[in-house]
């Protein structure tokens, strides 16, 4: 039973190594803490109050090997927030005008450009395709009969369903939001990727925290942060 019950639940994901390998800088090459390309003209994005916005990740849909569905259509996705304000919000959770996601569907109207995230290390991301499992506290990600399922698996077995699956708190796309506190989703959006606090980038999101990354079926975005 519990083979069935784990092939219920996988989901494929891309996770992303932090470095460790030479760059070459070129279009199709993943980055965190760094956007090296975009639209003619397009500058650093505002936010709200008027100030510039970091990058935080350059995600290259085609050079990865698993791309929900969501995003599929775009070949490149640019991820800026804006270290003023946006730590700002945590209690009301309210970081609209704070953040910014761009998404491209043609590299060929890409020109390069050097957008560099001061408060964090540059460095390129190497992808790798994983089966990725849900955490126990959040029915959203693991449904209650499922749920119960797995419990009487463990009761009857002896088993741990901790020590059957991995978790990756790392830049991801798709499969499962990995949290530090009780789960989270936003109802009529879809999780589709998480930028995680990267010891080897320096970005540490207020305690080793991730953002998770909602898209809406018009295409906005919410986002949540979570952190010990």
């Amino acid at each position: 039973m519990s083979n069935d019950l784990f092939e219920k639940i996988k989901k494929p994901a891309t996770v992303y190594e932090t470095g460790g390998f030479r760059p070459e800088k070129n279009l199709g090459e993943s980055w965190v803490g760094r956007v090296s390309f975009c639209k003619p003209g397009e500058t650093l994005p505002l936010d709200k109050d008027g100030r510039e916005m970091s990058p935080l990740v350059m995600f290259f849909t085609e050079t990865a090997p698993y791309v929900p569905e969501e995003i599929k259509a775009f070949k490149m996705i640019s991820v800026y927030i804006s270290y003023h304000s946006f730590f700002d919000h945590l209690v009301d959770c309210d970081f609209d005008g704070y953040f910014e996601v761009r998404e491209y569907t043609d590299l060929s109207e890409l020109v390069p450009c050097e957008h560099i995230n001061e408060h964090t290390k540059a460095f390129p991301l190497k992808a790798q395709l994983v089966e990725d499992y849900p955490q126990w506290d959040s029915e959203d990600y693991l449904p209650m009969h499922l749920l119960e399922q797995f419990i009487e698996w463990e009761n009857e077995e002896g088993e741990d369903y901790f020590e059957h699956v991995e978790f990756y708190p790392y830049h991801k796309l798709g499969g499962y939001p990995y949290f530090c506190q009780s789960g989270h989703s936003y109802a009529g959006s879809k999780y589709v990727f998480q930028v995680a606090s990267d010891y080897k980038a320096e970005m540490n999101f207020i305690d080793s925290g991730n953002l998770h990354f909602y898209r809406k079926e018009n295409g906005e975005y919410e986002i949540y942060i979570d952190f010990y």
